[in-house]
C-alpha cells in the first residue's frame, strides 16, 4: 500500500514518542536531519546517481557514510548535524545517524530513528564513556514494502578489520568499537549491525529499545534516563577530550 506522504509528516511532529507500528515514515527535515540542505541534496544525488533503485542507493549511500566519515567523537558531540559531521569528518553512532538519515531522505528514501541502550563494552580498547551502557540510535530504512535496521554504517572499515584482528587474538566478542558477530557489509534487505548485535552472546548487551524519535535531539529532550546527555560540564569536556579520544581510535585504526 503506498505512503501517504502528508499523513505521515504530521505523524512526525508528535510531541510523544511513538510505537514501532504507529511511527511515520519520515522524510523530512530536521536541524540535525539536514535533508534539504543544498550541500546534502547534492551529495545525495552524487552518491546515488549510478543506482537506479532505492535498494542500491540506500548501500551506496551506507557505504560512503561508513568509509568517508571515520568513526571519532566530534566536538560538538550529539549536537553535530548532518552538515557539521561532513565537516568534522569523524562521527559516531549518534552524529552519523544525521547524515545517513539526512542523505537517504535526500534521495527520497524514508527513514527513522531508533535509539537504544547498547553495553559500553563496545567501546572497550578505544575509550571510557563513564556510563555502563551508552545511548545508541539506529537507522530504519523503508525499503521493499518492509523496515529494514541498520547500524553499520557507524564504524569505517579500516576500524572494523582491525577490531576483529584484535578481538580474535584476545577471545572477547565486543570492543574496539564493534560486536564480533556483526557484519560492516549491508544488503539493504536484511537488519545489519556492526554494534547493535542482538545475538544472545552477551547477557543483557542491549539493555533497552526506547523506541522511536524525530531525531536525537528529540530522544534527549524527552528521555529523562538518557545515558550521555551533555551539560555544561561534561559538553566542555567532551571539546577538549575529543581529539585525544580520535587519536587513541586512529591509533587502534591503523595497528
Amino acid at each position: 500500500m503506498p505512503i501517504n506522504r502528508r499523513v505521515l509528516l504530521q505523524a512526525s511532529a508528535l510531541a510523544v514518542p511513538v510505537t514501532a507500528k504507529a511511527a511515520p515514515a519520515d522524510f523530512s527535515a530536521t536541524a540535525l536531519i539536514e535533508s534539504t540542505h543544498p550541500r546534502i541534496v547534492t551529495l545525495a544525488k552524487d552518491i546515488t546517481q549510478a543506482h537506479g533503485t532505492d535498494r542500491g542507493a540506500a548501500i551506496a549511500v551506507h557505504d560512503w557514510v561508513r568509509d568517508q566519515i571515520a568513526f571519532g567523537i566530534p566536538r560538538g558531540f550529539y549536537d553535530s548535524s548532518a552538515t557539521q559531521t561532513l565537516d568534522a569528518g569523524v562521527g559516531y553512532c549518534n552524529t552519523k545517524v544525521n547524515l545517513f538519515n539526512a542523505l537517504l531522505r535526500a534521495r527520497g528514501i524514508a527513514t527513522r530513528i531508533r535509539v537504544m541502550d547498547l553495553s559500553a563494552q563496545v567501546l572497550g580498547g578505544l575509550f571510557n564513556p563513564g556510563t555502563p551502557y551508552v545511548d545508541h540510535a539506529i537507522t530504519e530504512v523503508f525499503l521493499e514494502g518492509r523496515w529494514v535496521k541498520v547500524d553499520s554504517y557507524v564504524v569505517d572499515t579500516s576500524l572494523v578489520k582491525s577490531a576483529e584482528r584484535r578481538l580474535a587474538a584476545s577471545g572477547a566478542k565486543v570492543g574496539f568499537g564493534i560486536h564480533l558477530d556483526g557484519k560492516s557489509s549491508w544488503d539493504g534487505s536484511t537488519d545489519n549491525f556492526i554494534q547493535c548485535v542482538q545475538s544472545g552472546a552477551i547477557k543483557d548487551y542491549v539493555l533497552k529499545d526506547h523506541g522511536l524519535f524525530v531525531d536525537v535531539a528529540d530522544f534527549y529532550a524527552r528521555t529523562a534516563d538518557a545515558r550521555n546527555r551533555k551539560t555544561l560540564v561534561s559538553g566542555l569536556g567532551i571539546w577538549i577530550g575529543a581529539p585525544f579520544i580520535n587519536r587513541q581510535i586512529d591509533t587502534v585504526r591503523t595497528g
